[in-house]
């Protein structure tokens, strides 16, 4: 069991500085276009930005699921032909279809961003971010074959470290006349066509083929076969957020979907624990179902979670304690909604806190379970998130939300289980979160409805110590958990050093 946690916790502490890396000049690109566009343009600029992510989504079909699964047996059978096989279907199918449904969107362009969304200023946008779609699909189904290899330093920069990366490179540029959000989506184009670049030399062993051979109809066939089931759920599991901020799109006037953006940008932090773990999970879940070893699948999960929960806790403890500092560096305009961020994290953090529940389920052969999921996630974005939205505007997009995830988080942890007789809230998770409101609590008191920056900075230090002090006392076992696979690493990294 040590083998496959060790090996999860090395893939993980990989992606994750990858991931924080990336997701460190992501924050700088778009926070730079807070202060340049204004919450309307900035609102304007995520709209097209969160309908590229759902697009390129769907034209994954759940092949990128399929890949990775077919790839790690194939290797484990020690059958590179088959996996390089698996690769190219994995990379082929997702950007035809992006082709075309780019295409599509492009034809109806016009049509949704007058009469859904309402708001002329998107019929200039769309068809750039048309130009997007494919570009981003490629990525992201190099990324998942990138990752069945175990190759996450190559994953990360290809999913979006170098496109985070020029993102930054591309804001002086864009600073020389006045920025607008048409200027920010043709650096997307930019930015993502260099992470295609990457991936193609990256696979070029993999892709390279006879144009007979390339496409393999029985993989294709069992592989589709095996991601019939995910469609749905991998839209919902990778693009809800971005399902979210399309939503507040549709119902909130201009500011407010920027103001909503940003609040899940800061959310956005959060995601670099569960980015980093989810990269590196399925492959260790599908080699232990490989073996019908259950038990140990539990054992990881659990670990897993608990180590989320923790790490994810740290990151989310100076937004807790002070939102309204956060919210105060870019301008008074936003101070008031700083509150939306309490239950938005809250939310996120019990997510994270339930561990890589989907890399189980795919793992363990639940596919329907997981179509059940799906359904559900979305049928709550229909009847709880939208209709409050309408009712209550940005409050009630922010209660849907935050309700959404709490019904699906209770609902995952029913279905693992009842199908494999574990789940992630246990006694010792609950001593973990109980250490984290705790310590938000002695922050919030302490900060007393501050925006003082100095103060902030104080504060969060003095709230993170008393976090990680009330863990060492009653949860001692789950930190050491964390800091071992993280100091032998570091001892391994030193020691080749000096030798």
């Amino acid at each position: 069991m040590s083998r496959h946690f060790d090996s999860l916790a090395r893939g993980a502490i990989v992606t994750l500085v990858g991931i924080v890396a990336s997701k460190f000049f992501l924050i700088i690109f778009e926070f730079a276009l807070v202060f340049a566009l204004g919450a309307a343009g900035f609102g304007n600029y995520m709209i097209c930005v969160a309908l590229i992510a759902v697009v390129a989504t769907i034209c994954q079909f759940g092949i990128d699921y399929a890949a990775l699964q077919y790839m790690v047996i194939a290797n484990e059978r020690d059958d590179p032909g088959e996996a390089a096989r698996c690769a190219r279907i994995g990379v082929l199918v997702p950007t035809l279809a992006a082709i075309l449904i780019a295409l599509g969107f492009y034809t109806f362009s016009d049509f949704i961003a007058l009469e859904v969304f309402r708001k002329p200023e998107l019929v200039a946008l769309f068809p750039v971010a048309c130009l997007v779609i494919p570009l981003l699909a490629f990525s992201r189904s190099a990324n998942a074959v990138l990752r069945a290899m175990r190759r996450m330093s190559d994953a990360v920069i290809v999913f979006d470290g170098l496109r985070n990366f020029i993102l930054v490179a591309s804001l002086p540029l864009m600073m020389i006349g006045a920025v607008t959000p048409l200027e920010a989506l043709w650096a997307q184009v930019a930015a993502n066509a260099a992470a295609v670049v990457f991936a193609l030399y990256r696979l070029k062993d993999h892709l390279r083929a006879t144009l007979g051979s390339f496409f393999d109809r029985r993989v294709f066939g069992e592989m589709f076969g095996f991601a019939k089931p995910l469609i749905l759920w991998s839209v919902v599991q990778n693009a809800s957020r971005e399902l979210a901020i399309i939503i507040a799109g549709i119902t909130l006037v201009d500011a407010e979907v920027g103001i909503f953006a940003l609040a899940m940008r800061f959310v956005l932090v959060l995601n670099m624990t569960q980015n980093a773990v989810n990269a590196a999970a399925p492959a260790e879940f599908a080699s232990l179902w490989s073996a019908r070893n259950v038990e140990q699948m539990g054992y990881l999960y659990q670990r897993t979670a608990r180590g989320l929960i923790v790490v994810s806790s740290v990151l989310a403890l100076p937004m807790l304690v002070a939102p309204q500092a956060l919210f105060s560096i870019f301008g008074d305009l936003y101070i008031p909604y700083a509150w939306i961020l309490w239950p938005l994290l809250a939310d996120k953090l019990l997510t994270v806190g339930s561990g890589p529940a989907g890399s189980v389920l795919i793992a363990g052969d639940r596919r329907p379970v997981l179509v059940m999921v799906a359904c559900i996630r979305l049928a709550l974005h229909i009847v709880v998130t939208l209709p409050l939205a309408l009712a209550f505007g940005l409050a009630g997009l922010v209660a849907g939300a935050a309700l959404r995830g709490f019904l699906t988080l209770v609902y995952t942890q029913y279905v693992l289980k009842r199908h494999f007789g574990f789940q992630a809230f246990t006694r010792k998770m609950f001593v973990v979160i109980a250490d984290m409101v705790v310590a938000v609590i002695v922050g919030v008191l302490l900060m007393n409805g501050s925006a003082d920056l100095l103060r902030f900075a104080g504060v969060a230090l003095l709230s993170a110590a008393v976090f990680a002090g009330l863990l060492w006392f009653t949860a001692r076992e789950t930190l050491l958990e964390i800091i071992g696979p993280l100091r032998a690493r570091l001892a391994r990294r030193f020691g080749r050093r000096q030798g």
